[in-house]
């Protein structure tokens, strides 16, 4: 008969006491730029001190955190700042749920009751809004990841 594979296997590993050093994942410098390198003016700046809340896009004043990438700056050696990001809290988070809750209505707001074919006309507007943008989101996710 033939073996199981996990035979297989175990008759193909080295024996134990023969292992030497243990295995270490080789690591390389994080990336980095600075002002001399041809990415440095391509590095976004994403402003994300506003809100969404009730349909609306409005500015926030409260407060906010960084956005950082994995790039560092080779100056500095600290990640690169490619944005700022809104920081709402508990309140402003209720807020937003109540709004959400409202526009649906208990299935009687617009967007429920709008057919099929307005809701992907809205869709398909969104999409060539993005499209448009495609170059600077690309962008973004670059410096992003």
């Amino acid at each position: 008969g033939s073996l199981p594979h996990s035979m297989f296997v175990l008759l193909l590993a080295p024996p134990l006491s023969s292992a030497s050093a243990p295995f270490a994942l080789p690591t390389a410098p994080p990336a980095s730029v600075d002002a001399s390198d041809s990415m440095w003016d391509s590095r976004p700046f994403v402003d994300g001190r506003k809100t969404c809340v009730g349909g609306a896009v409005e500015a926030w004043s409260g407060p906010s955190e960084e956005v950082t990438s994995p790039v560092f700056d080779a100056r500095t050696g600290k990640r690169l700042v490619i944005g700022q990001l809104a920081t709402m809290g508990e309140v402003d988070a209720v807020r937003a749920v109540e709004a959400s809750a409202a526009a649906w209505d208990r299935g009687q707001g617009a967007w429920p009751q709008m057919s099929l074919a307005e809701r992907i006309e809205r869709v398909e507007g969104a999409v060539a809004a993005l499209k448009e943008r495609r170059d600077e989101i690309v962008n973004v996710l670059m410096w992003e990841i």
